[in-house]
């Protein structure tokens, strides 16, 4: 009954697989990750440190995946534009501090494949390096996550894309784009 039960699931889920080919799938993705993390921190410095603080390959991709994803949100004067983008990084690692150090351990694993030519191809189809690459190839890349079939590129690109979220518009000079007032004098 129990069985027969599993099996219906699994049907419901994805009508043309089976449950060991899901389990399968899901192996050979967390295994890749792990391989391109431990290869990347093996012949580089990490991307993430134990605190949450980016390193500058994170920032890089950080701040590549930002102007991505914050396109038309952020000032036209390039002056005004770095001054929010050193303030938006500041806020991602004061975000990425917070989080339970098992879920800093898993993007500093995420943000290491990344930042490695092979993860980075394998996972967001990009061949240039974050910071080499226009703000148009890194939407696309994005894009590309977030339409894959795999679940492990849709995860990256959420989370790539909600931590960005998060840390722009936590800052107070942002409100304004969601029509936000601000909080009411209590």
């Amino acid at each position: 009954m129990m069985q027969h039960l599993s099996d219906e699931l699994v049907f419901r889920l994805a009508p043309d697989m089976k449950r060991r080919t899901i389990l399968r799938l899901g192996a050979a993705g967390t295994a890749t990750l792990f391989t391109l993390g431990w290869l990347h921190n093996s012949f580089s410095e990490p991307a993430l440190l134990l605190e949450g603080r980016l390193q500058p390959a994170g920032r890089q991709l950080m701040e590549a995946v930002a102007r991505a994803v914050l396109q038309g949100s952020l000032s036209a004067d390039p002056a005004r534009q770095t001054q929010q983008m050193a303030g938006h990084l500041e806020r991602v690692s004061q975000t990425l501090a917070g989080f339970a150090p098992h879920a800093q351990a898993e993007l500093a694993q995420l943000f290491a494949a990344l930042a490695i030519a092979p993860g980075r191809l394998a996972l967001a189809g990009m061949r240039s390096p974050w910071h080499e690459a226009s703000t148009e190839a890194v939407s696309s890349s994005l894009q590309f996550m977030r339409q894959s079939s795999w679940a492990i590129r849709q995860q990256a690109y959420h989370a790539l894309r909600d931590i960005t979220n998060a840390a722009h518009y936590s800052d107070s000079d942002s409100w304004h784009l969601l029509g936000y007032p601000g909080p009411i004098a209590v």
